[in-house]
């Protein structure tokens, strides 16, 4: 994912790698090779990802030092304040190196430190005592080159397990030569796994030469509009239900998290059309489905076009997948019930609130607006009460009306009495109550010269005197 578009709260790692092989027997996972790493400075990008962003650090760190620095590194990457480690290319199999392993999960908890245990390390139930182990590869995944059919058998298999990093590729060249996009999208809902490491082999375009190619190579990521689909797939899910499944051959799983469902539909060597009905959704609720699918014909790199529709538990979606091809569906329910009422009274100037909170966006600074945000109405929640509703119209002459509770005033110009009508008894405004309720005029007056705020562009002013019509040449037509 390009720098530019990780947000704050994005789920992805940020990985940086300590201690490679190349260090062999003397590596020093206390230090970081800032010249070895060839950074350079990146325009517009924050000093500190972590302070703007809300990113947190994973370090990448080789057996070797682990073995070797374990007791030091785990305070010493506590006090950095990094989030968690990668465990590389760790000793498995032996009762002398699980229980290592076990030691160094239950070490890393203690110094508030999550875990991802790299290569060839089986699940076998840790994370249920320490939930700090948030996955672990033990995996044929994408970076072994497997085919379809592989990875559909280990999702009826090692995945019963426990999470499996499945060090998911999206630009390299290993998708095009085993897979679709369409289908490596859908793997982000299939293969469950609380850290996800997506775009494996792949890397952000920074310049050619510290990208060392061009933006529109094979494995650079670019700006693709199916990257959205990745951008909001959490990695932990409130529920799951597999719709389809055959081993080896095709998969349809569905995963709700809050409000929101995710679908991944994955087929292998021939192509398979699919029902898939959506009696898992919310009665009474509609919903927008975001489908991603293979499209050949789609002018990008990766071939994926992008459909929406208006989907409710009814619906029985019509999954077609070419062969080793798939999709991935998004379901976003509608926020604002249908068939509600308020008596509340709203107006244009409303809008611009509730536009700024609904975007997230704070107004300029000392600007006060003279609406209200509706916001809380509009998803389910109460209308917002006004003291009063104030308003003006300036065409001929300046009108200006208030209502308060069931009573309504109006003034026709800033010379003109005013006007008082109970719309409660009196919803046409025939009865001109005013000569009745001096107090409620009174009220009706302040009301008015406290709500506006005076502008040399909207004067109040009475209407024009009316000007006798005249023909050229006559006489003033009376």
């Amino acid at each position: 994912m390009p720098i530019s578009q990780i947000k704050a709260g994005c789920e992805r790692p940020l990985v940086v790698r300590l201690a490679e092989d190349r260090y062999a027997a003397v590596a020093e996972a206390r230090l970081v090779d800032y010249a070895g790493m060839k950074l350079a400075p990146l325009a517009g990008v924050p000093h500190s990802l972590t302070a703007e962003l809300g990113i947190g650090i994973i370090l990448y760190v080789n057996h070797k030092a682990l073995e070797r620095q374990l007791d030091e590194l785990l305070p010493l990457y506590h006090r950095w304040g990094v989030k968690g480690i990668k465990f590389g290319f760790v000793n498995v199999g032996s009762q002398r190196w699980t229980s290592w392993m076990h030691e160094a999960i239950r070490k890393a908890a203690e110094h508030q430190l999550m875990v991802d245990v790299h290569d060839e390390y089986r699940p076998t139930g840790w994370s249920r005592t320490y939930p700090n182990l948030m996955t672990q590869e033990g995996i044929r995944g994408d970076e072994e080159r497997q085919p379809n059919t592989t990875s559909l058998t280990t999702l009826f298999t090692r995945m019963l397990a426990g999470p499996g990093d499945n060090t998911i590729c999206y630009y390299d060249e290993r998708v095009e030569r085993q897979a679709t996009h369409a289908y490596q999208l859908a793997k982000a809902v299939c293969f469950y796994s609380p850290w996800q490491f997506l775009f494996w082999y792949d890397r952000p375009f920074i310049s050619r030469e510290v990208t060392g190619r061009a933006p529109d190579a094979y494995n650079v990521i670019g700006d693709e509009p199916e990257l959205e689909f990745l951008a909001q797939c959490p990695t932990v899910w409130d529920d799951t239900r597999v719709l389809h499944g055959s081993i080896g051959r095709y998969a349809v799983i569905a995963r709700r998290s809050g409000d929101n469902w995710f679908i991944g539909a994955m087929n292998s060597d021939e192509p398979r059309s699919l029902d898939v009905p959506l009696e898992f959704l919310d009665a009474g609720r509609t919903y927008t489905a975001y489908i991603y699918s293979d499209d050949p014909t789609v002018a990008t790199r990766t071939h994926v076009r992008i459909d929406r529709l208006t989907v409710d538990r009814c619906t029985v979606l019509k999954v077609a997948m070419p062969a080793r091809g798939g999709q991935a569906i998004r379901l976003v329910p509608g926020k604002v019930p249908a068939g509600r009422v308020t008596d509340e009274p709203w107006a244009f100037w409303d809008f611009l609130p509730t536009a700024a909170e609904l975007a997230g966006a704070e107004l300029p600074g000392g600007f006060k607006p003279d609406g209200l945000p509706l916001v809380s109405f509009l998803l389910g929640g109460g209308a917002p009460k006004r003291e009063y509703f104030y308003w003006e119209l300036h065409e001929r002459e300046s009108l200006q009306a208030v209502r308060f509770g069931d009573w309504k005033a109006v003034r026709n110009g800033p010379s003109s009495p005013i006007e008082l009508y109970d719309l409660k008894s009196d919803a046409g405004e025939r009865e001109n109550l005013a000569a009745e309720k001096p107090d409620l005029v009174a009220q009706a007056e302040a009301l008015m010269k406290a709500a506006r705020t005076e502008d040399p562009n909207w004067p109040l002013r009475d209407r024009p005197a009316r000007r006798p019509r005249t023909m050229s040449g006559s006489q003033p037509v009376r």
